[in-house]
C-alpha cells in the first residue's frame, strides 16, 4: 500500500515528444487508499489521456481541413486568373475586328468620295441634266451601298465574330456562377462544419463534466452509504446485543430463583430424612448416613447448576 500511495501523490505527466512533468497531488485524508481509490484514479488518468487524444486528434483533422481549404482558394485563384486573361484577349480581339471594319468603311467612303467627285466633275463637263440623272443614279446606288452592301458585308465579317465572342461570354458567365455556386456551397458547408464541429465539442465537454459530476456523485453516494449501512450495523449489532443481554440476564434470574427453590426444597427433604433416621436408627446410623447425605446433595445440586 506504501508503494500506491507514493503513485498517488506523485504522477508523471508527458506528451509524446514534451518535457517530462511532475504533477503533484494533494496527500489522501487516509494512511493507506483502498482499491476503490486506486481504481478511481486508473479512471481519472484513463479519461484523460482519452481526452489528450481526442485534442490532438481534433487538431490534426482541423489542420488538413484548413489546408485542403487554401489549396481550393489557390486552385479558383488559377481559374479566376485564367478567365480574366481569356477576356482580355477576347476583348483586344475584338477591338481589332472593330477597328478593320471601321477602316474599311473608311476606304469605302473614301472610294465613293472620288468616285462621286470625278462623277460630279464630268457631269459638269456634259451637261445639268445628265449630272441630276447620274445625280440621281448615285443617291440610288448609295443608298443600295449603305442600306443592303455595308450592313451584309458589315454582317458577313463580324456576325460570327460577334456571336461566337457573345457564346463564348455566356459560357463564361456560366462557368463563372457555377464556380461562385461552388465557392458558396464550399463556405456554407465549412461555415456549416465548423458550427457543427464547435457545438459538438461544447456538447462534449458538457457531457464529460456530467459524467465527472455524476461519478463523484456515484462515489460520494456509494461511500455515505457504506458509513450508513457500517453505523446501522452498529446499531443493530447494539440492539441485539442489549436484547441478549437482557433476555440473559432473565433467564440467570431465573435459574438462580429456580435453583435457590430446589436447594431450599433439597434441605427441607434433607431435614425431614435426618429427623426420620434419627427417630428410627438412632443416633449412630446417622452419624455414619452424613457422608452418604452429603454425596446426595452435592449430587443434586450439581445438575441444578
Amino acid at each position: 500500500m506504501e508503494g500506491s500511495h507514493d503513485v498517488g501523490i506523485e504522477e508523471a505527466v508527458a506528451a509524446p515528444g514534451a518535457r517530462m512533468t511532475v504533477a503533484r497531488h494533494p496527500p489522501p485524508a487516509e494512511e493507506h487508499e483502498s482499491k476503490r481509490d486506486v481504481a478511481a484514479h486508473q479512471t481519472e488518468r484513463g479519461m484523460v489521456g482519452s481526452m489528450q487524444e481526442l485534442r490532438i486528434q481534433t487538431v490534426t483533422k482541423n489542420k488538413e481541413f484548413d489546408e485542403r481549404v487554401r489549396a481550393l482558394q489557390v486552385r479558383l485563384g488559377a481559374v479566376e486568373t485564367a478567365r480574366e486573361s481569356e477576356r482580355e484577349q477576347r476583348d483586344l480581339q475584338l477591338e481589332a475586328v472593330r477597328a478593320g471594319i471601321a477602316e474599311e468603311l473608311g476606304r469605302v467612303d473614301e472610294a465613293l468620295s472620288l468616285a462621286i467627285g470625278s462623277t460630279h466633275d464630268t457631269l459638269a463637263a456634259e451637261g445639268v441634266a445628265p449630272i441630276n440623272a447620274d445625280a440621281d443614279r448615285l443617291a440610288a446606288l448609295e443608298q443600295r451601298v449603305y442600306g443592303e452592301e455595308v450592313p451584309s458585308r458589315e454582317e458577313a465579317l463580324s456576325g460570327p465574330l460577334v456571336r461566337r465572342m457573345l457564346a463564348e461570354r455566356q459560357g463564361f458567365e456560366i462557368d463563372r456562377t457555377k464556380v461562385r455556386a461552388r465557392e458558396a456551397r464550399i463556405v456554407g458547408r465549412f461555415e456549416s462544419w465548423d458550427s457543427e464541429t464547435r457545438l459538438r465539442h461544447s456538447e462534449e465537454a458538457q457531457d464529460r463534466f456530467l459524467q465527472f459530476s455524476r461519478l463523484a456523485e456515484a462515489m460520494a453516494e456509494a461511500l455515505a452509504g457504506e458509513a450508513r449501512s457500517e453505523e446501522e450495523l452498529q446499531v443493530w449489532l447494539a440492539t441485539v446485543l442489549g436484547e441478549l443481554d437482557g433476555q440473559l440476564e432473565g433467564v440467570r434470574d431465573a435459574r438462580v430463583a429456580g435453583d435457590e427453590r430446589s436447594l431450599d426444597r433439597m434441605a427441607s427433604s434433607m431435614e425431614t430424612v435426618q429427623r426420620s433416621v434419627l427417630e428410627n436408627f438412632g443416633a449412630e446410623d446417622s452419624d455414619e448416613d452424613e457422608p452418604e447425605d452429603d454425596g446426595r446433595e452435592e449430587a443434586a445440586r450439581e445438575p441444578s447448576a
